[in-house]
């Protein structure tokens, strides 16, 4: 792994100034999308929310094309419990953005039915994911996707550093939002 360049540190600062710039938690998932598309290349970027109990995901995309139909966000819930990330994140000690190939090959990422019902159609060969919110019933995260690359070991330090951002931003704003509740 090489060292962050000066020019990777102005990106990760201005992508933190902006990941805390939402007033409202409904801004925030646009929000963040749009701070850590100024870091790293990815061909989308998602926001995910998964209820765990009924195994359904519900999600924001940048570019806000790239939201898939009904039909494959039905693919994407059937198959839901074989994705990698989603397995992996709620492990104790995650701290670290995960990929898929961290877990599986190419091979093995091509056999899954996920894979062929979901990420194949929409062009999805690579994923780096981190979470934001974990809880029994509920993981909150961000997935980046790509067709021809993986990510780099810098491109997971870079989430890696903004994560904690991302989560500090994300209590800010649930506990803004209790306290107007309040008010």
């Amino acid at each position: 792994m090489n060292p962050l360049s000066q020019n990777n540190c102005r990106t990760l600062l201005s992508a933190v100034e902006k990941i805390y710039s939402p007033t409202d938690i409904d801004q925030f998932p646009s929000t963040i999308l749009s701070a850590m598309r100024e870091v790293l290349s990815c061909n989308t970027i998602c926001y995910n929310e998964i209820s765990i109990p009924e195994s359904r995901m519900s999600w924001i995309t940048d570019p806000v094309n790239a939201l898939p139909g009904p039909t494959l966000r039905e693919m994407f819930n059937r198959h839901l419990h074989e994705h990698p990330l989603i397995a992996h994140s709620g492990l104790p000690n995650t701290t670290r953005s995960l990929r898929i190939s961290d877990f599986l090959s190419r091979q093995q990422l091509h056999r899954l039915a996920l894979y062929n019902e979901y990420y194949r159609p929409l062009g999805v060969e690579y994923q780096l994911g981190t979470t934001i919110s974990i809880s029994e019933r509920h993981i909150l995260g961000v997935g980046l996707d790509r067709d021809c690359l993986d990510f780099s070991e810098n491109e997971r330090l870079c989430l890696d550093l903004l994560r904690p951002h991302l989560i500090q931003s994300y209590r800010n704003l649930q506990i803004l939002k209790l306290m107007k509740r309040k008010a």
